[in-house]
């Protein structure tokens, strides 16, 4: 893997006058047959998707047969794809999803965390009553798996391990989008005990590439792709939630696409109307970065005009905000990037 010194400074933090953070990264976009179209950074590095890998896992329940099998919706296959907020409405999707399979909350292996909605806003002072597994942002795909091995008939229990039937299609289904060899994807355990398979980032992104235009799948897998894209679009609050970039990307008028974030500076876009996939990861695994670079690459692309850019300017260039509330810098693509030359009018 190359030093990551050598990969360029993309993103830099402001207070005041003065740059008071900086990240750096490796980006890569690659079209539907695995075709480099853009790079910058250490594209063949070794990553660990993270969530950003949701929608091929989500695909496996809909290939199986298992979504089907149980009448399950397009919310839920929005809800399998996610890292949702833990919001109300989240939490009773997804409780109502495991009565559907005849399962509760008990049959859940992710763990429990505070709900995003809340870790992400310090200054909340409402009544919650406690976190369970059904506020884990994972809990949609977990719910998946639970799905799919119980219309495989195979043990529940231990549905996270590498070497269950569930995790062992799951590898297969990421090693075939992606064109890498089972045996050559490292494993680790993500943050909600399923496994994680180490990519190289450019092939990645040419997975993404074919998750929107299904080139070379084959027709039962290109159904799979075409539905989770589909319910992705559909549901993009099921996806992530209130105020989430993903949903507010999604939900745009312009954006044709879907995205998804990935913990550790992993960032995921499937552009279907341009056929390309694009995959980003973050040095020191800023997830504010993340975002930033993600718009300023679908700038770049031509993906997002500047109208689009200017009614999402949240996402492009971020306040920075003090807890009082007042704007004290923001984020932007860093001068002299390439970023920042191409996105100059922003």
């Amino acid at each position: 893997m190359t030093d990551i010194k050598a990969n360029p400074l993309l993103v830099e933090v402001t207070r005041g006058d003065l740059i008071e953070s900086r990240h750096r990264g490796a980006v890569v976009v690659v079209d539907e047959d695995g075709k480099i179209v853009a790079g910058w950074g250490d594209v063949d590095r070794l990553i660990y998707p993270r969530s950003a890998v949701k929608p091929f896992q989500a695909m496996v329940s809909v290939e199986s047969g298992a979504f089907d099998a149980f009448n399950l919706t397009e919310g839920e296959l929005a809800l399998h794809s996610a890292s949702h907020n833990g919001e109300e409405d989240h939490v009773g999707q997804v409780k109502n999803w495991l009565d559907k399979i005849g399962l509760s909350v008990n049959d859940l292996e992710c763990g429990t965390h505070l709900p995003m909605w809340i870790s992400r806003n310090p200054g909340y002072q409402g009544a919650f009553a406690g976190s369970c597994p059904l506020h884990n942002n994972c809990s949609g795909k977990h719910a998946g798996f639970l799905t799919t091995a119980r219309y495989m008939g195979v043990s529940l229990s231990g549905y996270i391990n590498p070497e269950h039937p569930v995790q062992q299609a799951t590898k297969r289904l990421i090693a075939d989008m992606t064109g890498v060899n089972c045996e050559d994807m490292p494993v680790a355990m993500d943050a909600c005990r399923a496994p994680t398979f180490g990519l190289p980032l450019q092939r990645f992104a040419y997975g993404l590439a074919r998750l929107g235009s299904g080139k070379g799948l084959g027709a039962g897998r290109t159904g799979a792709a075409e539905r989770v894209c589909r319910a992705m679009r559909a549901f993009p609050w099921n996806v992530a939630g209130t105020g989430r970039p993903e949903t507010l990307l999604m939900a745009d008028k312009d954006f044709a696409g879907i995205a998804k974030c990935g913990a550790e500076g992993v960032y995921a876009l499937t552009l279907p109307q341009q056929g390309m996939g694009l995959a980003l990861k973050v040095d020191d695994g800023s997830d504010r970065a993340a975002h930033v670079i993600a718009m300023a690459v679908l700038h770049h692309l031509g993906v997002l005009n500047n109208k689009a850019m200017t009614r999402l300017s949240d996402l492009a260039q971020p306040p920075i905000r003090n807890w009082a509330g007042q704007d004290v810098g923001i984020m932007r693509c860093a001068k002299n990037s390439f970023l920042q030359k191409e996105n100059s009018s922003i």
